[in-house]
């Protein structure tokens, strides 16, 4: 079942009531509905009758056997936009394209006259809401949602009316005073620590973290090479694994390759 619409498409009837009416041919210069919408198909039409002022605009479903046309939604009528009681006599029966549902060029404005969302499959978002400040699109994997940024590390956003600033803020900084095992919420950060040292413990990031130490005291921290960690001396003549030393206010790089395997160098670091 498909939604047709055909030029010059008209014929009458002698239903009453409200229910599904019959269509009884042609009117002469006109296309039937058999012709031109075809069996199961839903089309925009009018009833009107030729001496009363009823008239119905809707959504109907046309069937060839028998030549009917249901009546399954009512857009506007002469009876407050409801289902008509048609009295006797003939009856007009034709395709239209109603206001209500029509889509048109107002000056460079497109406009859709029933506010109708224009769903993603024909090129629209989907979104039935009205975005509010800083809101975008974002697919959603079968269609968009209306929604802001949120920041990252190293990162703030701005959700405005009409704009998003995205700032560059640094490392996120996480003070520590004991001895700290790195975790997952380090990654991007940056570990200030003042005594017991910094453990880097396998399957705890992803290959492309980074994490920084700083050695916020005036005496060497040691970084320790956790189990199953392969923490690699960046710059070397040859392969130098193992824990490292950071001096006093130095400063480390830890970039990890793999989740076992991380590259460290830095400033004061032995």
């Amino acid at each position: 079942m498909a939604l047709v619409l055909a030029d010059r498409v008209q014929e009458t009837t002698t239903t009453t009531g409200t229910g599904t009416i019959t269509l009884a041919g042609a009117v002469s210069g006109f296309q039937t509905f058999t012709t031109a919408i075809g069996n199961a198909n839903t089309t925009y039409y009018t009833i009107a009758g030729q001496t009363t002022s009823e008239f119905e605009v809707g959504i109907g479903t046309y069937t060839t056997s028998g030549t009917t046309l249901s009546r399954d939604t009512i857009l506007t009528s002469s009876n407050s936009n409801l289902a008509v009681n048609f009295s006797a006599g003939t009856k007009n029966v034709f395709v239209t394209y109603p206001a209500s549902r029509s889509v048109y060029v107002n000056g460079t404005k497109l406009t859709a006259t029933n506010s109708s969302i224009l769903p993603v499959g024909s090129g629209g978002t989907g979104i039935t809401t009205t975005p509010t400040n800083g809101q975008i699109p974002i697919g959603n994997g079968t269609n968009y949602t209306a929604a802001t940024l949120t920041a990252g590390n190293g990162t703030s956003i701005t959700n405005a009316s009409g704009a998003i600033t995205v700032t560059g803020t640094g490392s996120t900084l996480n003070p520590q005073t004991s001895a700290y095992v790195l975790v997952a919420g380090d990654a991007g950060k940056t570990i200030s620590i003042t005594t017991g040292g910094v453990t880097v413990n396998t399957s705890i990031f992803s290959a492309g973290n980074i994490v920084t130490i700083y050695n916020n005291s005036g005496s060497s921290q040691t970084i320790t090479q956790g189990t199953s960690v392969t923490m690699q001396f960046a710059g070397q003549t040859s392969s130098q694994t193992g824990n490292r030393t950071l001096g006093l206010y130095g400063l480390a790089s830890l970039v990890f390759i793999s989740a076992s395997n991380v590259v460290i160098s830095g400033a004061g670091l032995t």
